[in-house]
């Protein structure tokens, strides 16, 4: 053979194969406590343009009884003014807190009430969705009449109100068809979307799992991830969280730019109806969370991603390729007991191994028992 070609060969074969390869943690630094900088070492991350989240705000700044609206988010963005279209307003609670937290976002919704927190995380129409939020839903009539709650959206307009300013919204009713995730704006819009082939243009979360949606007042994760396709073309995908309870649609339209719904602002809370005076929910929020990435860093209750039933996202502060730094973000889960910590890139690849974290008591409270102890 000849040598020129032998030589060539060689290199080839002596050459790294590209493949995208999930993120690896390799070693942690810092004080994995409450509010506490952590240091995650590993490779595959990717790189982040900008490191923290657009909004994240678990409300515990703000002073009970006041309104949210206006107000700085507890870390990063700033809520708008809605007080044109709300007929009620969000406001900071201390009561019904989820473990750990101070104070929440709280309304409560009569007949056609709308009540909005409106915050922008996208200047012009947001390729990658990311929205994670904690949610307190109550029925405070569950025997009563049927009635409608859109409770959650992106929209293209701030403080949107109506079907047809909505990217995606979150619709709950009570007569057994909740809750459902509608795509593309107005009902009449059934091309944006082939989510389980409905017509409808939604996905029926209640069919899948059913009684999983809590109306009680219980704390559930709410997780979606957006991918925008091209206009008119079913390659775009969507993953839903309700704490472990999953679905994804990896094809599917999600924009078509001749219809000018775009994804700009997230809206929580949003219209109450289709039911009679007297009839209300109440909704609480916490933890809210957008950015325009799926990257992205959480701890969770269980070593291996998909087997998490309870996940609570992490603030990023500085981010590259082999190193991340994060603000510690406990939510609700104990201090003194194991968790494991996971990377998600931007796309959508974890690490395959959860990293295992002890988390820790802060200032103020009682140190954590020694570990490997024996006690008789």
């Amino acid at each position: 053979m000849n040598r020129r070609l032998t030589f060539f060969m060689i290199l080839v074969l002596a050459l790294p194969i590209c493949v995208n390869a999930s993120p690896l943690i390799n070693s942690l630094s810092g004080s994995v406590s409450d509010g506490g900088l952590v240091t995650i070492s590993g490779g595959s991350f990717g790189t982040k343009s900008t490191a923290r989240p657009i909004v994240f705000d678990n409300f515990d700044s703000g002073t009970n009884g006041n309104n949210v609206e206006g107000n700085d988010a507890s870390h990063y963005g700033t809520w708008d003014t809605c007080s044109s279209i709300s007929d009620t307003k969000f406001k900071y609670s201390n009561a019904s807190n989820r473990n750990g937290s101070s104070l929440n976002a709280v309304d409560t919704y009569d007949l056609g009430d709308d009540g909005t927190m409106s915050i922008q995380f996208h200047s012009s129409n947001a390729t990658y969705m990311l929205v994670s939020f904690w949610l307190s839903f109550t029925d405070n009539n569950p025997s009563g009449p049927n009635e409608q709650m859109k409770y959650w959206g992106i929209s293209d307009e701030t403080c949107a109100r109506w079907d047809d300013d909505a990217y995606i919204q979150m619709n709950w009713w009570q007569n057994g068809q909740w809750p459902k995730y509608w795509f593309g704006g107005s009902y009449e819009w059934p091309e944006w979307s082939i989510i389980e082939g409905y017509s409808d243009n939604s996905y029926d979360f209640e069919t899948h799992h059913p009684g999983k949606f809590k109306t009680d007042g219980t704390w559930q994760h709410h997780l979606t991830m957006i991918k925008q396709g091209d206009s008119g073309v079913a390659n775009g995908i969507v993953k839903l969280w309700t704490d472990e309870y999953y679905h994804e649609e990896p094809a599917m339209i999600t924009y078509d730019s001749g219809d000018g719904y775009i994804a700009r602002y997230g809206i929580f809370g949003w219209w109450h109806g289709n039911t009679e005076a007297g009839n209300t929910v109440t909704l609480r929020f916490d933890d809210i969370y957008l950015d325009d990435t799926w990257q992205s860093v959480w701890i969770g209750d269980d070593a291996t991603w998909v087997n998490c039933t309870h996940r609570e996202i992490q603030i990023p502060t500085a981010w590259s390729d082999n190193s991340i730094t994060i603000t510690v973000n406990r939510g609700s889960f104990d201090s003194c007991k194991t968790y494991y910590l996971f990377v998600v890139d931007a796309d959508g690849n974890v690490n395959t191994d959860g990293y295992p974290v002890r988390i820790v008591t802060g200032a103020g409270e009682a140190p954590c028992p020694p570990t490997g102890v024996e006690l008789k």
